[in-house]
């Protein structure tokens, strides 16, 4: 049987296709056309929507297509995300934009953190000279008074 994948899909003469009147085999690349076309396309190819070998090629379809991912694999929604987030231009540059802002905002929070570290130090040795300046006056007092 003469089948080929959805796609963007432009009739061809196809003599070995018995169920299209002489023929059309619709080809992937050649101009776009909606998914009801294609559904419509597909059942004629495969010898109508009552065709039982339907499963099966619905099934090769997604394991095989090449608008379906990896071959061998069927293409999960997230997959059909992430593919959408790779390779959409405009997605692209607003994830460069967050992962920017993400990366600024994770230097800003380690140097801010590594800032006050640096002031609880200066506060401890602070505190330690105000310490040791205390002692200091209570002896001057006691060596003046003596």
């Amino acid at each position: 049987m003469g089948w080929i994948g959805f796609g963007n899909l432009c009739p061809l003469p196809h003599p070995a296709s018995p169920h299209l009147g002489g023929g059309t085999v619709l080809r992937m690349d050649e101009e776009k056309v909606s998914m009801e076309e294609r559904i419509q396309a597909f059942y004629r190819q495969s010898g109508g929507p009552l065709n039982p070998q339907i499963p099966k090629l619905i099934e090769k379809h997604l394991l095989y297509g090449k608008d379906h991912g990896p071959p061998g694999r069927k293409e999960t929604l997230m997959d059909v995300f992430n593919r959408w987030m790779a390779e959409d231009p405009s997605v692209q540059f607003l994830v460069g934009l967050y992962l920017q802002n993400r990366m600024r905002r994770d230097s800003l929070e380690v140097k801010v953190a590594a800032l006050e570290r640096e002031l609880r130090t200066l506060r401890e040795e602070l505190n330690t000279i105000k310490c040791q300046l205390s002692e200091l006056r209570a002896l001057l007092s006691s060596s003046a008074g003596q």
